[in-house]
């Protein structure tokens, strides 16, 4: 398989997913897949502030990419920005209730899907897969 066949399926899978897993007839509870990452992140580090840095670095994303993403979640209710009281820059990153609702209900259909994408194959290749990926990731990185 040439890497250009590797590629689009890879971009093929990903299409497939994010439009049968991500999409939402009700606009208000539509999350993005980065959005979902954002709100992820945040979940999983609850004991901690959270700051557009912190998630520009874990995500491997833009400020300018970050800042929009952010942007559009206030907008719609998903997170609100708390000023820091040490730092005017900076602004604390919470979830709403509105949120963490519809990413647990988001969370339960990426469950379910990695369920349905991993059906009959072995703990052995889901770790090379895994391994591969995280090569293709350090191949990039080493590129740049």
């Amino acid at each position: 398989m040439e890497n250009k066949d590797l590629l689009y399926e890879m971009r093929s899978i990903f299409r497939t997913i994010q439009r049968d897993y991500f999409k939402d007839d009700n606009k208000s509870k539509v999350l993005t897949p980065t959005q979902m990452e954002i709100l992820d992140y945040i979940d999983k580090h609850q004991n901690e502030k959270i700051y557009q840095k912190d998630l520009e670095k874990a995500l491997n994303t833009r400020r300018a990419t970050i800042s929009e993403v952010l942007k559009t979640m206030e907008k719609n209710n998903f997170i609100q920005r708390i000023q820091n009281e040490k730092d005017a820059r900076s602004k604390e990153i919470i979830i709403t209730d509105k949120a963490k609702k519809i990413f647990e209900e988001k969370n339960l259909n990426i469950k379910k899907l990695n369920k349905i994408i991993t059906k009959d194959i072995s703990k052995e290749d889901k770790i090379i897969f895994l391994k591969v990926l995280n090569k293709m990731k350090d191949n990039i990185e080493e590129e740049k």
